[in-house]
Parts: C-alpha cells; structure tokens; sequence
C-alpha cells in the first residue's frame, strides 16, 4: 500500500468549518465555510425568522474574514420587477393563443383556464421594497405583523378532500403508518462523517459539534 502523504491525510475537518455571518441590519447568518478562504461552501442559513428570506443569488458576502454580507434590496427588487413584466406579457401571449378575440375578457375576469396555463405568478414586489426601507416586521427585527404587509402572505385555506373509510369498512384493521422521527433525534449520524439533517438533507461535516449547530439553525429557521 502506498502511504499517504500529508496534505492527503487532511480531513473534512481540517479543510472546512462552521461560520456566522452578520448582516447590515445585525442579523446572524450560518454556514459552512472553508478554511483557506472563509468563504461560505453552504447556502447561509438565517438564525432569525422572518416572513421572506432574499434568494442565495442576492446575499452578498462583503468581507469574508470579517463575516459580513449583505441583502442585495436593489437586485432582487430589479429581477422581480423583470419576472412581473414578463408574466404580464406572457398572459396576454396565452389569452390571444388560447381565447382570440375574447382574450381582454379572459384577462380581466382571471378565467381559470388562463390562470391554469399561465402557472403562479412572481413573489411580490412590495415585501422587498419594505426590506429595503428597514421594516422590522419584515426583517425579522419585530414579532409584530405589519398590517400593510400581511395580506401579501395570507395563504387561502383550500377544503380537504375526506378519504375517511366509509361505515362498512369502520372494523378493519388501520394500516400501520412510518414511525416520524422526532426532531430531538436529529442530527443522525450515517457513517464517514455524514449527518442526515431534520430537512431531509444528508451533508458531510466536519465535527459532531458542528452538525449540531446546523441542526439547530434548521430548526429555529
């Protein structure tokens, strides 16, 4: 056996480790990072909640010795801005495809048919916008909902179908369902450093301890 030279006996452990990272209105990020650089090898994971999150492609990292980074407001809110017109132009393209001369009415009466073929629309804008100004609720910075925000994260409640058994069927025996696994379980370790996380997600990290801080990120996020 050819022995191993010292930069291949390097761990997981050795190359990578766990990080927070500071925001420019204080907030705490997680993530993993490599040692060489500090730069971040996972997505940043918020330790604060907060009604909506920027998209991984508009946090920017500012200093990555220093762990600071920053939302990008003006590009999300650009690339929103973009998605709207689109959707826009792509609803009249499939009225006029679809409904001919009826299109205008299609489109101002939401015909379902319409709003099935044209799929859900962008995020809205306007929760951006109020990031972008310091509005606590939506940073996260305050628990109390803002009224003039809400109604952008109110989810319609659609009826359950009942699969109940009907009466007939009431006596025969219940099918036995997949134990959950508690979230005090979490982390579970695999095998060769891999950690199978309460997300679903299996990630190799480089200590326990560190498995157990991203854990507890995922659960308070």
């Amino acid at each position: 056996m050819i022995p191993m030279t010292s930069e291949q006996q390097f761990s997981q452990a050795d190359l990578r480790a766990f990080r927070v990272f500071t925001d420019q209105h204080g907030r705490q990020w997680g993530a993993a990072i490599e040692n060489k650089t500090q730069h971040p090898c996972s997505d940043l994971i918020p330790k604060f909640k907060a009604p909506m999150y920027p998209p991984p492609s508009h946090i920017k990292i500012v200093d990555t010795y220093a762990a600071t980074i920053r939302m990008d407001y003006d590009g999300w809110e650009a690339e929103l801005v973009q998605a709207h017109a689109d959707y826009e132009a792509t609803r009249i393209q499939i009225a006029r495809n679809h409904f001919g001369s009826q299109a205008d009415h299609a489109i101002k009466s939401g015909d379902p048919t319409l709003l099935s073929l044209l799929g859900p629309p962008p995020k809205p804008i306007e929760p951006v916008q109020a990031m972008k100004q310091g509005n606590k609720w939506m940073l996260g910075l305050s628990q109390k909902p803002d009224p003039r925000l809400t109604a952008f994260f109110e989810k319609e409640i659609e009826p359950q179908p009942d699969f109940s058994d009907p009466v007939e069927y009431a006596d025969e025996p219940e099918t036995k369902l997949v134990p959950v696994i508690p979230l005090s379980r979490f982390p579970i370790h695999t095998g060769g450093g891999l950690y199978l996380f309460s997300d679903g997600s299996e990630t190799k990290m480089p200590s326990k301890d560190e498995a157990v801080a991203y854990e507890a990120m995922l659960q308070e996020a």
